[in-house]
């Protein structure tokens, strides 16, 4: 087995890992997506979307890190827009 291979099964391991947390996830922000409805609320609330950006990037250690992050967080929140919808 080559190194590669190794580092593949990891990742594999670690994807495992968040679709079922981003299910999950997900099916937290469809109840908000109803409430909102319910509340006549809009979908977009940048002001949140802007906080959790934030307090990602508090969390990533370089630079490239907290780019790689934010743009993983983007897609899953434009993912959770369609999603609350």
């Amino acid at each position: 087995m080559t190194e590669i291979t190794k580092q593949r099964e990891e990742i594999d391991r670690i994807d495992a890992a968040i679709i079922p947390l981003l299910l999950e996830r997900f099916a937290v922000v469809r109840k908000i997506g109803a409430a909102k409805k319910e509340a006549g609320l809009p979908v977009f609330d940048p002001a949140r979307e802007k906080a959790v950006l934030e307090k990602i990037s508090a969390k990533a250690g370089t630079e490239e890190e907290k780019k790689a992050l934010c743009a993983v967080y983007e897609s899953i929140m434009t993912a959770a827009k369609e999603l609350e919808k």
